[in-house]
């Protein structure tokens, strides 16, 4: 199969699901992101790929935990590093450079994956928001809106939450389909096919937690 050829979901199909299965497929698709970045940036300084895993797990801890865990201010802090660390890959050489003189490493693309975690952690800040809604965690999501705006990167601000949500998993999965040159779209691809049918099968809704051991087996 021809892994460019395959669509990945887009915000709109992502709405239609439960609201922690779109978390939880924001989350699948940061890591994807997040596992290219540690294969291929060899020289990014470890508070990256320390940020990057900082979003797998609050996101995790979301879904998982279907909102009990108030992770919004969290999640939305670290989506406003990771906007900032990903405008620096791409701009600002000297102090961000990975290595592609000597490891063919591509800043753009190492770029996209960190991106991937970006959207994938606003996302689950969006999740978060419609359970534990308060001025701190607007003022924290805001901040990320206004970092990636000004590092060149377009959000939802506009949009209802849980539309943000859905898209900006959307957009997380956008990312990493290209940093992986389409290889990892079918996967991804499975996991939202899959939360599809979990979701019908057992009645999920937006209450229900969603995590690994859902899609084991």
């Amino acid at each position: 199969m021809n892994q460019n050829s395959i669509d990945i979901p887009n915000g709109e199909q992502l709405e239609k699901l439960p609201l922690w299965a779109i978390v939880y497929f924001a989350r699948r698709s940061a890591r994807a992101g997040g596992l290219l970045f540690a294969e291929i940036a060899i020289n990014a300084p470890k508070k990256h790929i320390r940020e990057i895993e900082r979003a797998l797990q609050f996101a995790d801890d979301a879904s998982s935990n279907a909102g009990k865990i108030d992770d919004a201010g969290e999640c939305a802090v670290i989506a406003n590093n990771l906007f900032y660390v990903a405008c620096n890959i791409e701009n600002v050489k000297r102090e961000y450079h990975l290595g592609a003189t000597q490891y063919g490493v591509d800043d753009y693309r190492a770029a996209l994956c960190v991106l991937a975690a970006a959207y994938g952690a606003l996302s689950a800040a969006y999740g978060n928001w419609l359970y534990h809604d308060n001025i701190a965690h607007q003022k924290n999501i805001e901040y990320a809106h206004q970092n990636a705006q000004t590092s060149g990167y377009s959000t939802f601000r506009d949009l209802p939450r849980r539309k943000a949500c859905a898209y900006s998993a959307a957009r997380s999965a956008s990312f990493a389909a290209e940093a992986w040159k389409g290889e990892c779209s079918e996967h991804l691809l499975e996991i939202y096919e899959r939360a599809s049918s979990l979701a019908a099968s057992r009645q999920w809704n937006d209450n229900t937690p969603v995590s690994d051991r859902d899609f084991a087996g």
